[in-house]
């Protein structure tokens, strides 16, 4: 069953005994709210709109994942619209894990989707593995 409050959404997948919440400019208050439904995981969203979309607020958002590590240590993923090794710098000293979906979608549209992803997905694996 999936619940919608404000600005988060609480999935519940019985099946593989795990509950993921997923947040877009949740205040902190919200954040420790849904905590308590005791998730296994936190999807933190970086962005309004689309996913593709180059609107995100690194500052904005950089903020809200350090007040969410203050309030829980549960695993956290971040993503939606990351798609340069740039923007994973960026993000990956302050989650558990960045997807990098809209980067992906932009290959596959490419006339030569498995060259471009052969040939582009290194630097970014490069950029999670690198301290």
């Amino acid at each position: 069953m999936d619940t919608l409050d404000g600005m988060y959404a609480f999935y519940d997948y019985p099946q593989s005994n795990s509950k993921i919440v997923r947040y877009l400019t949740s205040k902190n208050k919200t954040i420790s709210e849904s905590i308590k439904n005791d998730p296994s995981l936190i999807y933190y969203i970086t962005q309004r709109g689309v996913t593709g979309l180059n609107n995100i607020d690194f500052s904005e958002v950089i903020l809200k994942l350090k007040n969410i590590r203050k309030i829980t240590d549960i695993p956290m993923i971040t993503g939606f619209g990351i798609r340069k090794p740039e923007q994973v710098r960026r993000f990956k000293e302050y989650t558990d894990g960045i997807v990098v979906g809209s980067f992906l979608i932009e290959k596959f549209l490419s006339t030569d989707p498995l060259r471009e992803i052969s040939s582009s997905i290194k630097s970014l694996i490069d950029e999670l593995k690198n301290e």
